[in-house]
């Protein structure tokens, strides 16, 4: 079950964040960062608490807060640099026992709004943790637009 994966798991971790821009020329879209991610769990362990920290023309953070019930998932996302203040609702599933995905939509006015997908693998054997976040086109077209990747601290 992929509360247990993440209970019996680091708790800080370490790596690079690619940001992938598709609207700029092909030999600027992607800018790598380092990055730092540390989770905490609530107290039934159901609730997960997940800061990290990336560099995009200055220092950048985002959270994602995730409860789980089985293998439902909803979640609300923050980003100093992908939002404006707002909080992005998120719902989903627990795919596999490392796996979760939760999506949201985002205004685009004044056209229909857009998807945002958060993908979060986590296997403790060996110790790695990937998130990878997707822009959806209000056509269903799909489109990476951050992949970090991460080990223990």
């Amino acid at each position: 079950m992929l509360l247990e994966t993440i209970v019996s798991a680091p708790r800080k971790w370490k790596g690079k964040s690619t940001l992938h821009m598709s609207w700029l020329p092909m030999e600027e879209r992607l800018r790598e960062s380092h990055s730092t991610l540390e989770f905490d769990l609530g107290p039934q362990n159901n609730i997960v608490i997940i800061r990290y920290n990336w560099d995009e023309k200055g220092p950048q953070m985002g959270q994602i807060l995730l409860a789980l019930d089985g293998e439902l998932a909803q979640g609300g996302w923050m980003d100093s640099w992908h939002q404006s203040g707002a909080v992005m609702h998120l719902k989903g599933k627990v795919a596999d026992p490392h796996t979760v995905s939760i999506q949201g939509t985002y205004s685009a006015s004044p056209d229909p709004d857009w998807g945002w997908r958060i993908s979060m693998k986590i296997m403790a054997e060996p110790n790695l943790l990937s998130i990878e976040m997707t822009n959806i086109s209000p056509t269903g077209e799909e489109e990476w637009a951050v992949r970090s990747h991460y080990v223990p601290a």
